[in-house]
């Protein structure tokens, strides 16, 4: 593991020069490498597709068919007298053509035509050809149907309800694997600038024993102190070995977040480039709060799915009810010796009727009815506590953001407390007013409130993008589909 460590930090050194990796670069990045974002997607084109199977029993249907049969017929004794033969030949051909729809009211209809060409095979009688056409029409009213909505309908309805919760889906999951890898990008900024820190100190230091040394040439410092100096030097080289480990662990947990190949690591240094520490003032947190029931994709998904178990549950209780079904049809025919153009003077038919059915027990509907109210139950019971986690959520982040720009504003005071103690220092030390290992810890401090307000700087950053996370504010979507990342939130808290 540490030699890989190594081999990443030379490649990161040898990228010195490349451009400089960006926010926006690894958000997008990571919008376009990220596989739990990739899955998602796929999950709501899959969901996606199967609405638009639902629709499915609405397409039109055309049946088609044509028949050619021969047969023989036996003649009774009268007949073969009559004929003079025992049997006769029949051949016969059919076409037949339907086309079915069925309407979102749950009307059906058909409509058809067939065509019947037959002739007994007696050449010495010279029988001609006989044509039979006929077309008709089918209509079927379910009465219960009309009244409520026939099964059809409301499994498109469910469908299109779970393709739209699915998509929701994506878009949190998108979100999330942003807020990753935010997270993680200000963690790589923070631990190359703390190693910026370390190898600037470590110049220091060497600097310090280069010039104390002349002066213990030239007599003015005893030799002892120098080891002070040589101590102090050893645990900069050491403090530097660190972070650079701890710059290439966190360029991994980056490349990670990202979704990029491990062929492809050699990410370059990140660009400098911080969040506005500025002080928001008072919070509005009800606010925030309505922005997070309002703007969540996972809150959006829950509520859709609450609909859906609502078609679901009015689904079963149509299975409670009978079927009622009115049906009417015309059929209008015509035979002639040849295919004629006129297919209805001779003869017309018209039907119509009821149909009625209805379970006795109906224990299955009954079940079914009872297992989608408990499930509607326990959807709300759900958007209930979604609500309730991310108003916490919420409240949760806005403190921690609130109390990290404290913590922030402290650490840059040490800071310039610091810097100052340690120019006074520097001062005594070549007045000999002070010592070497004055000097040398109050350099350790000023190193240490540098490093301990990077670390603050990054909590305030990481905070900052908790409540732009929790408020649902990470991402918005254009045209449906398009994902577009919020990031001027991610580098200034914007209520709005």
């Amino acid at each position: 593991m540490s030699l890989r460590l190594s081999i990443l930090f030379l490649l990161l050194t040898s990228t010195a020069f490349a451009k400089e990796i960006t926010l926006e670069q690894a958000v997008q990045n990571t919008l376009m490498l990220q596989a739990d974002i990739l899955y998602s997607k796929l999950n709501a084109d899959a969901s996606k597709s199967a609405y638009e199977g639902t629709s499915g029993p609405f397409d039109n249907t055309l049946n088609s068919s044509a028949e050619v049969a021969s047969g023989q017929v036996p003649l009774d004794g009268v007949e073969k007298k009559l004929y003079g033969r025992d049997i006769n030949t029949v051949k016969s051909q059919s076409y037949k053509l339907q086309l079915s729809k069925l309407t979102r009211s749950g009307v059906s209809v058909q409509t058809s035509a067939d065509l019947l060409i037959s002739n007994d095979i007696a050449p010495d009688l010279k029988q001609p050809r006989e044509s039979t056409p006929t077309i008709g029409v089918k209509l079927n009213f379910p009465i219960y149907d009309l009244l409520m909505e026939n099964q059809n309908t409301t499994n498109e309805k469910i469908a299109l309800e779970t393709s739209r919760a699915s998509l929701h889906d994506y878009f949190f999951q998108a979100s999330t694997s942003v807020y990753q890898t935010v997270v993680n990008y200000w963690s790589y900024l923070a631990a190359y600038e703390q190693l910026l820190i370390y190898k600037k100190s470590e110049q220091n230091t060497q600097k310090m024993l280069s010039d104390f040394q002349k002066l213990v040439e030239k007599g003015e410092r005893p030799m002892a102190d120098s080891n002070q100096i040589k101590a102090n030097l050893a645990n900069k080289h050491a403090r530097v070995v660190t972070g650079e480990q701890d710059l290439a662990t966190k360029g991994y947990e980056l490349a990670k977040s990202m979704g990029v190949p491990y062929e492809e690591i050699e990410l370059s240094f990140p660009k400098i480039q911080w969040v506005k520490v500025n002080d928001p003032g008072k919070f509005v947190v009800d606010e925030f709060v309505q922005n997070a029931y309002e703007k969540r994709f996972d809150i959006k998904s829950i509520e859709i799915t609450l609909h859906s178990a609502e078609l679901m549950l009015e689904s079963s209780k149509r299975g409670l009810k009978p079927d009622l079904n009115l049906y009417a049809s015309a059929y209008a025919s015509d035979k002639s010796p040849h295919v004629s153009g006129n297919v209805i003077s001779n003869a017309g038919t018209f039907t119509t009727g009821i149909s009625f059915s209805q379970p006795l027990e109906n224990s299955s509907a009954k079940s079914d009815v009872i297992q989608k109210e408990i499930a509607l139950r326990q959807m709300k019971l759900n958007l209930a506590n979604a609500k309730r986690k991310a108003g916490i959520d919420v409240v949760s982040a806005l403190n921690g953001f609130k109390q990290s720009l404290k913590a922030y504003k402290f650490s840059m005071e040490t800071v310039d407390l610091y810097n100052e103690a340690l120019k006074v220092e520097g001062s005594k030390f070549k007045l000999g007013m002070s010592t070497v290992i004055d000097v040398i810890n109050t350099h350790e401090n000023y190193q240490n409130a540098l490093i301990s307000n990077i670390d603050n700087l990054r909590i305030v950053a990481v905070s900052l993008a908790g409540v732009v996370y929790d408020t649902g504010g990470m991402i918005s979507v254009v045209d449906g589909e398009k994902i577009l990342v919020n990031l001027p939130a991610l580098y200034s808290l914007n209520a709005k």
